[in-house]
């Protein structure tokens, strides 16, 4: 309901109430819609989503695609 009514502040409220519950997908979609890259890709590289962060970085965060990237080549010389 908050994004059919353009509320910004509760869905601000959302993004943080589902990354504190564990509704990563949740808050995912709720920080995308309010803009916040920043927070997507820490949602995605908290929940050791490493490619999907990259590939997101790639397009909404390049200033961060190197270190993503850096964490996903360590991640994948670990198996």
């Amino acid at each position: 309901m908050y994004s059919a009514t353009g509320n910004l502040h509760g869905m601000e409220k959302l993004a943080k109430a589902a990354a504190e519950g564990g509704k990563t997908n949740v808050a995912f979609l709720a920080s995308l819609l309010i803009g916040d890259v920043e927070a997507c890709a820490e949602i995605l590289i908290s929940g050791s989503r490493l490619p999907e962060a990259a590939f997101f970085a790639r397009t909404y965060l390049p200033s961060r695609l190197d270190e993503i990237v850096a964490l996903w080549k360590d991640d994948l010389s670990k198996t």
